[in-house]
């Protein structure tokens, strides 16, 4: 009988009632590998491929990141592979990469290349969530209310 504390996998997720390591969050790498492997992405563009990463790749991994904070590893890898994704060209070995991530991650109307930060993604996502359980007006948010911070109950 598998134990409580090891986690058990639902709809493709390990859950666990303890901290996750950096092991755990390896599907999301490979998911994201997987959906690069099936584009053909030597015949696409610059623009193209910026296009892709920007609205394909950024959004796999929105549920989860709006979840839990990502260790640094899984978020470097995944920054990783949309860089590398952009800067592939028409071979699939690595590239020289011609500009640096903060100006790909800084909005177009300052600049940049308008991407996400990863990292501040994360953060942004998360704090969302905790504002709407702390501020909403829906059962769910009175519900965490009550039971988290003590507060009493008040359904309309």
């Amino acid at each position: 009988m598998v134990s409580i504390d090891e986690g058990f996998s639902y709809i493709g997720f390990i859950l666990k009632p303890n901290g996750y390591d950096k092991f755990v969050w390896l599907w999301l790498l490979k998911r994201v590998d997987r959906r690069i492997g099936r584009w053909c992405y030597r015949w696409l563009s610059l623009g193209g491929r910026l296009t892709l990463a920007k609205s394909v790749l950024k959004s796999i991994p929105v549920y989860w990141l709006s979840l839990y904070k990502f260790p640094k590893y899984i978020l470097d890898g995944l920054r990783r592979r949309f860089f590398t994704f952009i800067w592939s060209g028409k071979t699939e070995d690595n590239k020289y990469h011609l500009e640096s991530w903060k100006l790909l991650s800084t909005p177009k109307r300052y600049g940049g290349w308008g991407l996400r930060n990863i990292k501040t993604f994360n953060k942004v996502l998360r704090l969302k969530r905790l504002w709407r359980a702390l501020f909403a007006n829906n059962l769910w948010s009175q519900i965490f209310n009550f039971k988290y911070l003590k507060q009493s109950l008040v359904l309309d």
